[in-house]
């Protein structure tokens, strides 16, 4: 409100306008605190902006980093991909061999496993033919004894 307004309107109006030039004043004080809220939140509304400005500028930096992650990440599955086929086929390549060498071996082993077999089976039959022998030696001496203690 004007400065001198106040003075003015109790001067004309007299002492009945007390009230009224008080409501006026505290109107006023009312506006200017009113102002002072007005012009902090404008600050608070810049810094506000700025702060979004930043952020923004922070999440596109995420992105790009996001992305290239993205990029390490699908490059190292392709390399593992790779080294993972090249270790498949060089295990292919030594059970090839393993089955390769197996069979030499075990085609080695034909001869001697069958030489083995015909010793067994000739100590076989010779067993069989001492135990003969022996069963008839054994006998004969049994009907000897036998001859000689009925006499």
């Amino acid at each position: 409100m004007a400065s001198g307004l106040p003075d003015k309107l109790l001067e004309t109006l007299g002492p009945d306008a007390e009230a009224f030039v008080n409501w006026m004043e505290s109107i006023d004080t009312s506006l200017r605190d009113l102002r002072t809220d007005v012009e902090s939140l404008r600050t608070d509304v810049g810094s506000l902006r700025t702060d979004v400005g930043s952020l923004r500028t922070d999440v596109e930096k995420l992105k790009g980093d996001v992305g290239e992650l993205r990029h390490e990440v699908a490059t190292s599955r392709l390399e593992m991909r790779a080294e993972m086929a090249s270790f498949q086929l060089a295990v292919h390549k030594d059970m090839s061999q393993l089955r390769a060498d197996v069979k030499e071996a075990m085609g080695g082993l034909q001869g001697p496993i069958a030489a083995l077999g015909e010793r067994i089976e000739k100590t076989r039959a010779d067993l069989l033919l001492w135990s003969f022998v022996f069963w008839i030696g054994a006998v004969g001496a049994i009907a000897t004894l036998a001859k000689v203690l009925d006499r």
